[in-house]
């Protein structure tokens, strides 16, 4: 199961707008940001899936499929 806080979905939709850089996002959406990638990283290490081009993307739609089933 995939867990979400709202920081986290936040810093997703803000990756998907293009609006997270190294070089203008803040420290804090950085730091979240890497917690997002971690668990993706878990999540695909776990699993035999391909995410194609872009993991986020791959690890967000998981996590809005699994809201669907509940």
């Amino acid at each position: 199961m995939i867990e979400l806080n709202l920081k986290q979905i936040a810093v997703i939709e803000k990756y998907l707008k293009g609006e997270i850089s190294a070089f203008q996002t803040s420290e804090e959406d950085m730091i979240t940001f890497g917690e997002v990638i971690n668990k993706a990283v878990k999540l695909i290490q776990e699993s035999d899936e391909d995410c194609g081009d872009d993991l986020i993307i791959w690890f967000y739609d998981k996590y809005k499929e699994q809201l669907s089933l509940n």
